[in-house]
C-alpha cells in the first residue's frame, strides 16, 4: 500500500528554531527560592507578618535561625537548649522558644533579636506555646516524670498559674480573632482530645471538647480566619476540617500522601497541606478552601518534611522547611495561592475540507467565560484570530481555514488575573494537502516510473514521468520528466539503471509539499554492480524540484543489492516528519532513513536485516499504523524464506521488532520444486474491518490451490489475511484464494494470484479495499471493505475487457502488475492506478479507474501511456511505463 499517516493527525509544537516537538500543556513557573539551613534537626518555624521574617527553630547546633521573605538568612541566634515549639505574641514583639528538658522559655525581642530566658516553675519542661487572654499559655511534661499539664504565665504580673493537669502535651493555638480563645490538641492521645478554653478571665474554661475520630495520628494543626474552623493534617487520613464552636466535623481536604503539615492562608482563602511518604519524599498541595478544588501542586523527590513545617503569608508565599539526605533547606515559593494554570491545545485537520479543528482544556484557570487569544502561525506570518471563549467545563474549540500550505502552528494565550497564573500552549500540524500532492493545490500527483526506458546510447537507463492532478483527475497536462541526466539529479544515465523501477512519496521535511523518492536498483557505485540506489525530489508551490535532489545508498557497497527493489513512507516515530524505509533484497536489508526539517538524512538511523542472503528481506514493503498510536509501523517480506516480519514504531528508538509471520504448511510441496510458497512477494497494511487498527495481507503467489476439479495447481497463489487485534497483528486469520467463496475466476496453475496486493478505501465508508494481480492473469480482483466474517463477499473482477475500461485484454500486458490506490479528489474516494508495464510488446500504459461513493467506477476512466497528448516520449518497446512498486 505505501500509504503514508497523515502529519496533520499529530500534535506537535514548533519552537523557535523550526524543530517540531510533543505539544504539552505550558505553565508559567512562579518564582521561588531554597536556601540552606545550618542543623540537623529542624523543630518548628513561626512567620512574623509585620516585619516580613522567618523563625525557625534547629536542634545540632541548637539556634533559632532568622531569615526575611526572600529566604536570606539574616541572623542565628545560639544559646539555646534543645529549643522546639516557637509562638509570636499578638502584638508581634515577641517570639517565645520552648526548651525542651528544662523549666524555661527563652524570649526573643523580634525588633532588637536580643533574647532573654523565662525561668518556670520546677518540672514544667515546656512543648508548646500560646499567647491568649493576655496570658501566654504553655503545655508541658514533668522534667524528671511523665506528668503533664496546661499551665500560663502573666507577663505583667510575673506569675505562674497551674491550668490543668494530666494535659497531653499537644499543639496550643489561639484563634484568630478571638484572643479569649485557646485551642488545644493533645498530640499522645490516639484520636486524639480537641478542647477549645475560654480564657477570658484570665483561667481555663472549658467550653467544649471533642476528637477528629474517625480521624488518627493528627500532628499538625491551623486555625481559619475568624477562628471558625481548625484543620488538621492526620497521616493518612488526609486533612479534616471541625467547626471550633462545638468541635463536629465540617469537611475534609484529600492529601496525595501522608499528611504531615498544614497551614491555612491569614485570610483563610488557602490551605496548604504537606504529605510525606518514605522512599518517594513530599508532596505540597494548595487547595481553595471554598471549592477545595487544588490550584497548585508541587512535588519534591526524596526529600522529607516534618510537622510545622508549613505557612502561608498575607502576601501569597508559601514557606517551607525541607530535608534532603540529612541537609536542610528553607524553601520559599511566591504567588503560591496564585493558581498555576495549565492550557493544552490540540489541532487536527478536518475532512474533506482542510479546515483545522482546534481545542483545548484550562486547568486551574477562571473556568466559564474566560476568554482566550488565539494566534496562528504559518509561512506567512502570525495572525491574530477571533479570541474563544471557555465553557463551565474549561473546555474551548474553534474552526480556522489557513488557506496554506506547510507548517501551520495554533497558540492560545490566558493572559492571567490577580488569582490565576499567566499560560499558554502551542500546537502544530501540516496542512495544504496530502503528501502526494507535490505543488500543494490540493490535488494528488501520480508518479509513473518507466525503468526500461532507453535514454540516448543508455539501455534500461529509466526514468519517471510526474503527471500533476488537477481537478480531482489524473492528468497528462503539466507532465514532467526527471532522469539522471536531468539538471539537479546525481549521477548520470547508465545501461541498466533502471530508474524509476519503484517510487514512494511522502513528506520528509515537513513543509506541507509532497515529496518522492525514486529507486534505481541497478544503479553501479564505483566498480560495484547493481548496488543501487534512491533519488530524493522536493516539493514547493511551483511543482517538483530536482535541484537539491540527493541520492543515498550503502555506505558498504555491495554487488547485487538491488537498493531500492522497494521503498515505502511512514512516520514512524510521529514527528512530524517521513522516513524512508529501502529495501536491498539482494543484501538482506532494508535501511530506514529519518525526515527532518532539513530533509531526509544521507545515512540511515536503522539496518533492519532478516535470514540469510537467498531470503530476499526487504523484497516488499508498506506502512501503516497497527495500534493507532500515530506512529507508522513497518512490515518487511521476505519471500525466499516465506516470511513478513511487523516493525513497530516508536517515539524515539525507532523500529522495534515486535512480530514475525512464517508461510504454512497448506498444499507446499518441496519434492515439487515448489519454494516456501513466496509467502511476502507482496505486503499491505490498511484497515480492512473498519475498525481502526490496521490489519495484514500477505501474497503468497507461489502457493499450491486445489481446484474445484480437485486437482492441484502449483502457483496458483494465495493471499492470507491477519487482523489486528488493537496491540499486535493476530487473529482471525483468513486464506483467500481464487477458490474461496466470493472470489472471481478460479485457480490455476502458474497464476500467481497475490504477486501484487495493494489496499484503499474507494467509496470513503473506513474500510479498506484490497486489490489483488496474478502474473497469470489477464484481470484484477477488487475485494471491498468486509468484517471478519465474510470476507470475500462482494469481490469483483477488472480488467481492460470490462464495460467502460480503455483498451483490450491481451497477453502480456501485464496489467495490474503494478497497483496503487490515491486520493484524487480529496474527498476521500480513493482512485486505482492500475499499471500495466507489458503494455504494447512493453512500452507500457496504466489505467485509472476513480472512486466513488459505490466503490471503483469504469466512468472517466482514464489511459495514459507514453503516446498521450502532453506525455513526453513516445511509445518503444520494453520501456516499462506504468511501473511503480
Amino acid at each position: 500500500m505505501n500509504r503514508r499517516l497523515l502529519a496533520g493527525a499529530l500534535a506537535c509544537a514548533l519552537t523557535a528554531t523550526g524543530a517540531v516537538l510533543a505539544a504539552q500543556p505550558a505553565v508559567a513557573d512562579a518564582p521561588a527560592t531554597t536556601t540552606a539551613l545550618t542543623g540537623t534537626t529542624f523543630m518548628d518555624l513561626v512567620v512574623d507578618e509585620a516585619r516580613e521574617r522567618i523563625y525557625i527553630s534547629m536542634q545540632g547546633p541548637d539556634s533559632v535561625i532568622v531569615a526575611d521573605f526572600e529566604g536570606t538568612v539574616l541572623e542565628t541566634l545560639t544559646g539555646f537548649t534543645r529549643p522546639q515549639d516557637l509562638s509570636i505574641s499578638a502584638d508581634g514583639d515577641t517570639v517565645y522558644v520552648a526548651e525542651h528538658d528544662q523549666p524555661s522559655l527563652a524570649v526573643i525581642d523580634t525588633e532588637s533579636l536580643a533574647t532573654t530566658r523565662l525561668d518556670l516553675p520546677a518540672e514544667h519542661c515546656v512543648h508548646t506555646t500560646a499567647e491568649a487572654g493576655g496570658k501566654l499559655w504553655y503545655t508541658y511534661l514533668g522534667c524528671t516524670s511523665v506528668v503533664g499539664g496546661l499551665a500560663s504565665y502573666d507577663p505583667v504580673t510575673g506569675e505562674f498559674a497551674a491550668g490543668e493537669e494530666g494535659f497531653a502535651p499537644g499543639e496550643l493555638r489561639v484563634l484568630p480573632e478571638r484572643p479569649d480563645r485557646l485551642f488545644a490538641m493533645e498530640g499522645t492521645l490516639d484520636p486524639g482530645v480537641m478542647r477549645v478554653y475560654d480564657v477570658s478571665a484570665g483561667s481555663l474554661n472549658e467550653v467544649v471538647t471533642g476528637n477528629p475520630w474517625p480521624y488518627t495520628g493528627c500532628v499538625d494543626a491551623a486555625l481559619f480566619a475568624g477562628g471558625d474552623k481548625v484543620a488538621m493534617a492526620c497521616d493518612d487520613q488526609g486533612v479534616p476540617v471541625h467547626n471550633t464552636a462545638d468541635l463536629t466535623y465540617g469537611a475534609a481536604f484529600s492529601s496525595p500522601t501522608k499528611a504531615r503539615a498544614v497551614a491555612v492562608s491569614p485570610d483563610g482563602r488557602f490551605l496548604a497541606v504537606g504529605g510525606h511518604e518514605q522512599n518517594v519524599g513530599f508532596t505540597i498541595s494548595i487547595k481553595d478552601t471554598a471549592s477545595r478544588a487544588e490550584i497548585r501542586f508541587t512535588q519534591f523527590g526524596a526529600t522529607a518534611l516534618r510537622a510545622k513545617s508549613l505557612a502561608l503569608t498575607g502576601d501569597r508565599r508559601l514557606v517551607a522547611v525541607m530535608e534532603r539526605g540529612g541537609a536542610k533547606s528553607l524553601y520559599i515559593l511566591r504567588d503560591a495561592t496564585v493558581a498555576a494554570t495549565s492550557l493544552s491545545i490540540e489541532a487536527f485537520l478536518t475532512k474533506p475540507s482542510d479546515d483545522v479543528s482546534v481545542h483545548g482544556w484550562i486547568r486551574r484557570g477562571p473556568g466559564a467565560g474566560t476568554v482566550l487569544t488565539v494566534t496562528r502561525t504559518d509561512k506567512s506570518g502570525s495572525h491574530e484570530l477571533p479570541p474563544v471563549t471557555v465553557n463551565n467545563s474549561g473546555f474551548y474549540s474553534f474552526i480556522d481555514e489557513p488557506d496554506v500550505n506547510g507548517i501551520v502552528t495554533y497558540r492560545a494565550d490566558f493572559a492571567g488575573d490577580a488569582d490565576h497564573e499567566s499560560a499558554y500552549a502551542t500546537d502544530s500540524i501540516v496542512v495544504g494537502g496530502p503528501v502526494e500532492d507535490v505543488d500543494g493545490n490540493d490535488y494528488n500527483d501520480t508518479v509513473v516510473g518507466a525503468p526500461g526506458e532507453d535514454i540516448g546510447d543508455d539501455a534500461d537507463t529509466g526514468q519517471i514521468h510526474l503527471l500533476y492532478g488537477a481537478g480531482g483527475s489524473v492528468t497528462a497536462a503539466r507532465n514532467t520528466v526527471i532522469h539522471q541526466d536531468t539538471t539537479g539529479v546525481p549521477g548520470s544515465n547508465e545501461d541498466g539503471d533502471r530508474f524509476g523501477h519503484a517510487n514512494a512519496q511522502g513528506d520528509f521535511n515537513g513543509d506541507g509539499y509532497g515529496d518522492i523518492a525514486v529507486a534505481a536498483p541497478g544503479e553501479n557505485i564505483g566498480t560495484t554492480s547493481d548496488v543501487g540506489e534512491v533519488f530524493v525530489f522536493y516539493g514547493s508551490p511551483t511543482g517538483l524540484k530536482t535541484n537539491g535532489a540527493k541520492g543515498i545508498y550503502p555506505a558498504n557497497p555491495k554487488a547485487n543489492s538491488l537498493f531500492g527493489t522497494a521503498l515505502s513512507v511512514g512516520d514512524f516515530n510521529a514527528d512530524g516528519h517521513d522516513e524512508l524505509a529501502v529495501g536491498a533484497p539482494g543484501a538482506g536489508t532494508v535501511y530506514i532513513y529519518t525526515g527532518s526539517g532539513t530533509g531526509l538524512a544521507g545515512s540511515p538511523s536503522q539496518t533492519l536485516t532478516g535470514g540469510t542472503k537467498g531470503d530476499r528481506f526487504g523484497f516488499s514493503l508498506d506502512t501503516g499504523d497497527i495500534n493507532a498510536d500515530t506512529r507508522a509501523d513497518l512490515a518487511v517480506g521476505a519471500p525466499g524464506n516465506g516470511s513478513v516480519t511487523v516493525y513497530r514504531g516508536a517515539p524515539t528508538t525507532g523500529l522495534t521488532f515486535p512480530q514475525r509471520f512464517n508461510w504454512g504448511t497448506g498444499a507446499f510441496d518441496e519434492a515439487k520444486g515448489d519454494l516456501p510458497d513466496m509467502f511476502g512477494y507482496a505486503v499491505a497494511l490498511a484497515d480492512f474491518n473498519g475498525d481502526s487498527y490496521d490489519d495484514l495481507a500477505i501474497g503468497s503467489p507461489g502457493e499450491a490451490v486445489t481446484g474445484t476439479d480437485g486437482k492441484r495447481k502449483a502457483d496458483a497463489g494465495v493471499v492470507t489475511m491477519f487482523y489486528s487485534d488493537g496491540t499486535n497483528i493476530g487473529s482471525p486469520e483468513f486464506e483467500q484464494s481464487q477458490k474461496s467463496p466470493g472470489i472471481p475466476g478460479s485457480p490455476g496453475a502458474d497464476d500467481r494470484w497475490g504477486a501484487t496486493i495493494a489496499a484503499g478505501d474507494s467509496n470513503n465508508d473506513g474500510l479498506d479495499e484490497l486489490a489483488v494481480y496474478g502474473a497469470g492473469e489477464d484481470f484484477i480482483t477488487v475485494i471491498p471493505g468486509h468484517n471478519v466474517v465474510n470476507p470475500g463477499t462482494g469481490a469483483t473482477a477488472w480488467s481492460q475487457s470490462s464495460p467502460g475500461v480503455p483498451g483490450g485484454s491481451e497477453a502480456g500486458d501485464r496489467w495490474g502488475a503494478s497497483l496503487r490506490f490515491t486520493d484524487t479528489d480529496g474527498y476521500g474516494h480513493m482512485a486505482l492506478i492500475v499499471g500495466a508495464p507489458g503494455e504494447n510488446t512493453g512500452a507500457g500504459a496504466i489505467t485509472v479507474l476513480y472512486g466513488s461513493v459505490s466503490g471503483l467506477t469504469a466512468h472517466d476512466a482514464y489511459f495514459i501511456s507514453q503516446d498521450t497528448y502532453g506525455v513526453p516520449g513516445a511509445e518503444e518497446k520494453n520501456d516499462g511505463f506504468g511501473s511503480f512498486f
